[in-house]
Order: structure tokens, then C-alpha cells, then sequence
């Protein structure tokens, strides 16, 4: 007796798959980071959306490649490997779920390939209409040097946790895990500057034609929330803004964003 063909598994599909249909997002993470960095929002989010996380090119899964100097090449690099995606899972209606240096390859995407998103949010981005010094605030700057200087793993991610989440909730293990990821992934210096480079270069889409949510940390301590709110007031986007949160919104306070997005799907089904 033949036994059935085993069906192919998708390493990016995630668990929601087998309840659809259900809201569908791409997530992208920020510089410096990789998937591994959505941390626990990853569960949570997943309990009420299907989600892909794909790395930008030199970090995570993608660490042996080289990383572009320029935000389109990034977003290039990643649609072939989403549309790949989508095509595989018969995907439809994705929107596209983006925080900081993501956030600039999303509005990059979505200027150049409208149709391949329903709909996007936007988490602590900046452009070049905020000034440099907002755009990355000089007291980080410290960090940053250390963090490309020294060996001592423990040392950098508690550094890098400090400077971007204010919540010590579970501190320890998210530390732990970020500590982890460095060993088994780590980053490359020239991916570093490599990301810092392309973002440096980034202009801004004059439009976006797609529904919108952005979201700010009033206290972001790497990127000033002025950031945010000069995106939205460029877009004609509404910004909605947490009060205590810093830069890693999701991992400071991920229930507070699934709410967020809970009531912009509720918003956006009703205009459809």
C-alpha cells in the first residue's frame, strides 16, 4: 500500500496558516536586527494574523550575503523572495508590518510596486525631513561605537536593550535570547554600516496610495518621535502614539500594537 506524498513544508508559513482566513502580514525589522528580534510579539501577533518575517539581506538567515547600499536594491533583494512566497502560499491581501530602518524599505516597496500591498504599518520610522540629529539621537551614538567594538556579547545587548526599550519586564530573558542570537547569527560590521549607509541615502516617496497606520514611541530614545510625526503629517497619515514605550515598541509593549492593529483591520474592512 502506497503511502500518501508528504506536502512540501514552508519553513516562513507560520501556525495561524491552518486557521485562515485571517489577516496576512509581511514584517520587517530594523537596522542591525533580524526575525529573531520580534522576540515574543511573534506568538502574540500570531494568535491573530498569518505572518512572514524575512530578513533584509546580511542579517539573520541572511547573514552570508552581502547587504545592498541602497534601500531600493534592499526592497529588491526581498520582493523576489516574498513574491516566491506568495506565490507558493496563494497569499492575497497582504499588508506590510515594518519598524525603523524596515519602515523605509516598506514605503520604498510600496512607491514602486503598489500592487504587491493592501495596506501598511509603520512603527518608529524617520526620513530625511527630520534633521540628523532626531533621525538618530547623539546620545546613542556611544552605543553604537560600543557595540561595534567590543567582543563582550552580554555587555553590547544589554547596552542595545537599554537604549531601545524602557520596560525591564522579563529583561533578563529577552536579554538572553538577543545575547543567543548574537552567538548563533552575528552581524557583520559591514552590514552595519552597510544598513547605515542605505538609510543615510534614503529619499522619501512624494505618496503613499494605500491605507496607513503609524504608529511612535513618545519616548524613543534612538529615533525621536518628531520622526513619526513629520512621516504622518507628510502622508496625511493619523499617528498614534504610546505613551511610555521606547524605540522596540513590540517588545515593550506588544499588546498595546495588537490592539492598534486590531481596530485599523476593523477600520480598513469597513472601507473595502
Amino acid at each position: 500500500m502506497k503511502k500518501a506524498p508528504q506536502r512540501k513544508k514552508t519553513p516562513q508559513r507560520t501556525k495561524a496558516t491552518a486557521k485562515r482566513p485571517r489577516p496576512v502580514y509581511l514584517m520587517l525589522r530594523g537596522l542591525g536586527r533580524e526575525a529573531g528580534h520580534w522576540g515574543a510579539f511573534r506568538e502574540e501577533i500570531e494568535n491573530q494574523y498569518e505572518v512572514y518575517a524575512l530578513d533584509l539581506p546580511g542579517a539573520g538567515s541572511e547573514r552570508h550575503r552581502s547587504c545592498p547600499l541602497t534601500i531600493d536594491e534592499i526592497v529588491d533583494d526581498i520582493r523576489e523572495r516574498w513574491l516566491h512566497i506568495k506565490e507558493e502560499c496563494q497569499l492575497r491581501d497582504t499588508g506590510l508590518f515594518a519598524i525603523s530602518l524596515g519602515g523605509m524599505i516598506a514605503l520604498s516597496w510600496i512607491s514602486r510596486y503598489p500592487d504587491d500591498f493592501s495596506r501598511l504599518i509603520l512603527i518608529n520610522s524617520s526620513s530625511r525631513l527630520s534633521p540628523f540629529y532626531r533621525r538618530l539621537r547623539p546620545a546613542s551614538y556611544p552605543d553604537f561605537v560600543y557595540a561595534m567594538l567590543t567582543r563582550h556579547r552580554e555587555r553590547r545587548e544589554n547596552r542595545m536593550f537599554s537604549r531601545t526599550c524602557n520596560s525591564d519586564a522579563d529583561r533578563e530573558s529577552k536579554v538572553g535570547v538577543w545575547i543567543r542570537m548574537s552567538a548563533e547569527r552575528p552581524l557583520k560590521r559591514s552590514t552595519f554600516f552597510r544598513q547605515l549607509w542605505a538609510a543615510s541615502r534614503f529619499v522619501l516617496p512624494e505618496k503613499i496610495d494605500l491605507p496607513a497606520l503609524f504608529l511612535g514611541a513618545s519616548r524613543d530614545r534612538l529615533v525621536h518621535v518628531q520622526c513619526s510625526r513629520d512621516l504622518a503629517a507628510h502622508y496625511g497619515v493619523d499617528l498614534i502614539e504610546h505613551p511610555w514605550a521606547g524605540h522596540d515598541l513590540t517588545t515593550d509593549d506588544g499588546p498595546w500594537v495588537l490592539e492598534q492593529m486590531k481596530q485599523f483591520e476593523r477600520r480598513w474592512n469597513a472601507r473595502r
